[in-house]
């Protein structure tokens, strides 16, 4: 195998327990990740104070390079890089490494992209909420990936369920780019749904993660994820949220990062506005429509971007990701109001509706059906 000038931070970044705050450490000391790899317990335990595990896996390195875990999963990744032009591996030294990134106290050691490198580093804004959203709030969404994005900002979610995935669509209905952050590897799609979506954003914009590729999704990765989605962010909307989420997190992640932090209002009676309101309350921007953003961030930071529909596309087979879905509400919603809102044949929504009936995404109730997830 050839080694490229990433080998050695690969090989750091499978080290259990050396994360971005303790990768820190070690350079205080050291800033050369090749010099990092040959140094002794006494280093690693004593003075960066490396979990043992972690000094083990190095020991391992150290007396039988290629037969090594770090070795093994370092070279899992070198192939992946080398797989497709669109896949990329950049450290924190890279000439590609988003600035916006490099300023965090604990900035990510390595980042996996698919797609464009140069979308990371465009001006953007975050759009997040709750994957249990309100149709509302789903279609509330989906406007403002498409407004945000002919307005020339790239716009950034995180790929879940509900609010990020209808933001992302919005951009794709318009042919924009936009950008995911995962919180999983590059190979492992979280939610499975939305691999179509994925491969849809790859066309024009980006996925991006700090996970190896092959890495699945842990409860742990999402919050880490969300600095990510903050740092790179200029401004973050939240449209939907409950008082406590993980948005609220995210947002709380921009404040800290000197970020704009806008919020939508919504009824007082729905669980999923409170965590608007209180932002609101301790001082996000309140947003009524794209205007409202446009007028604290501005507008064409690019000069505008000309959208490039993309034609082929297929629509997802999965039943949880069936197109339908969206016009079902948490709240319930009647046969009459879904067909109204479609415009599908009662026929074919019917036989919709049944699938996602069985595949537990929706639930039947008197008068019509309720969404489940």
């Amino acid at each position: 195998m050839t080694f490229s000038a990433e080998w050695p931070y690969l090989l750091l970044h499978h080290v259990p327990g050396l994360g971005p705050k303790t990768l820190q450490r070690a350079q205080q000391f050291i800033t050369n990740p090749s010099h990092l790899l040959v140094q002794d317990a006494d280093f690693w335990q004593n003075k960066v104070r490396l979990p043992l595990a972690g000094w083990q896996a190095i020991a391992q390195w150290q007396q039988h390079p290629q037969q090594s875990d770090l070795y093994q999963s370092a070279a899992r990744d070198a192939e992946w890089q080398a797989a497709a032009p669109i896949h990329h591996i950049i450290h924190r030294h890279h000439a590609d490494y988003p600035p916006q990134l490099a300023v965090l106290h604990d900035p990510p050691n390595l980042l996996y992209i698919r797609g464009a490198v140069a979308a990371l580093s465009q001006p953007q804004i975050a759009v997040v909420g709750a994957r249990a959203a309100s149709r509302t709030g789903l279609q509330l969404a989906r406007q403002f990936g498409r407004s945000l994005s002919e307005q020339g900002w790239l716009v950034t979610s995180g790929l879940a369920l509900g609010i990020d995935g209808a933001v992302h669509q919005g951009c794709l209905d318009a042919g924009y780019p936009t950008l995911a952050v995962l919180g999983a590897g590059l190979e492992r799609i979280y939610p499975h749904s939305h691999q179509w979506m994925a491969d849809a954003i790859v066309e024009q914009g980006a996925l991006v993660s700090e996970f190896p590729v092959h890495a699945g999704p842990k409860p742990y990765h999402f919050p880490q994820r969300n600095r990510i989605i903050a740092g790179l962010c200029q401004g973050l909307l939240v449209v939907e949220a409950a008082e406590k989420s993980g948005s609220l997190i995210t947002a709380q992640m921009a404040v800290d990062g000197g970020k704009e932090v806008f919020a939508v209002p919504g009824n007082p009676l729905n669980p999923l506005s409170r965590g608007c309101h209180r932002l609101i309350q301790q001082g996000a921007g309140l947003v009524a429509d794209t205007q409202d953003l446009l007028d604290v961030l501005g507008d064409h930071p690019m000069g505008g971007q000309q959208p490039r529909p993309i034609t082929h596309v297929q629509t997802p087979t999965e039943p949880s990701a069936s197109p339908v879905l969206q016009w079902v509400s948490y709240d319930g919603s009647s046969f009459a109001q879904i067909e109204a809102d479609s415009g599908l044949a009662a026929d074919v929504l019917m036989r919709d509706l049944m699938a996602l009936e069985l595949d537990g995404a929706i639930g039947a109730q008197q008068g019509g059906f309720c969404r489940l997830r």
